[in-house]
């Protein structure tokens, strides 16, 4: 049996009021939020609904993987979005719906399978059974088929078995590593290790996709991931990687 434990402070009265939610782990220390960053576009702190998808996200995708190793299947890696969805009902607020969206790479497994996996880890995970009062609980499970293993970014852009599209995915995938790397090991949690980010810029830029975008792209995305995304937000994604992928486009 294991027991977690997260503690919130919170002063002042209603929507002047501010909190700040710490974990035992410290993972969380007096992290802010409040009405604004629940109810507005407040990014300066964060809010129940995405620190719930964080947990069900990865409470999934920790059975999913799970699942998978019982049935000896490799999980080369396994990306999962949970979008919670927060509404007025009467006189309060409920979560109606936890939207989980799960791509996952894996060798020797038809979709078929692969579907079956997914939704068993669904309905089975803990978080999703103390969730069980959402009325809503959707998955939508995406089987990535598995390219070669890479050493280096160099070797993602001279692979003659991906296409431009493709390549540029993978080195937004070596990105998001690397940088979660470098905050990690900033954070004196990653053990100190070096990162290859500025291999992944180079090898960006050597598709002619320019690390200007890319960097902005990333960090849009990232901010997507928190929670559900504005209409603003959610355009500006939209637009900037439509000049990024003009610039990949054949002259």
């Amino acid at each position: 049996m294991t027991e977690k434990t997260a503690h919130v402070h919170w002063h002042g009265q209603g929507k002047d009021g501010q909190g700040a939610i710490s974990t035992a782990t410290g993972a969380l220390r007096d992290y802010p939020y409040g009405f604004a960053s629940r109810f507005e576009d407040d990014r300066t702190g964060t809010n129940p609904e995405e620190i719930l998808g964080a947990a069900h996200a990865a409470c999934f995708t920790m059975a999913f993987s799970f699942a998978c190793a019982a049935a000896g299947l490799t999980t080369s890696h396994a990306h999962t979005v949970a979008s919670v969805r927060l509404v007025k009902r009467g006189d309060g607020f409920v979560i109606d719906r936890i939207a989980l969206t799960l791509q996952a790479e894996i060798a020797d497994i038809d979709d078929a399978r692969f579907q079956e996996l997914a939704q068993t880890a669904k309905r089975d995970c803990p978080v999703s059974r103390a969730l069980a009062g959402v009325a809503e609980i959707t998955l939508e499970a995406t089987l990535v088929q598995p390219h070669a293993n890479f050493e280096t970014p160099a070797q993602v852009v001279a692979d003659p078995g991906l296409s431009k599209q493709e390549k540029v995915e993978k080195l937004d995938e070596l990105e998001q590593d690397a940088r979660q790397l470098a905050t990690a090991s900033a954070e004196g949690m990653g053990g100190g290790e070096p990162t290859n980010l500025h291999e992944v810029l180079d090898a960006k830029d050597a598709l002619g996709l320019p690390a200007a975008y890319a960097l902005v792209l990333t960090d849009l995305r990232a901010r997507a991931q928190l929670g559900t995304p504005d209409a603003g937000l959610t355009n500006a994604i939209a637009a900037l990687d439509s000049l990024a992928h003009a610039e990949l486009a054949p002259a």
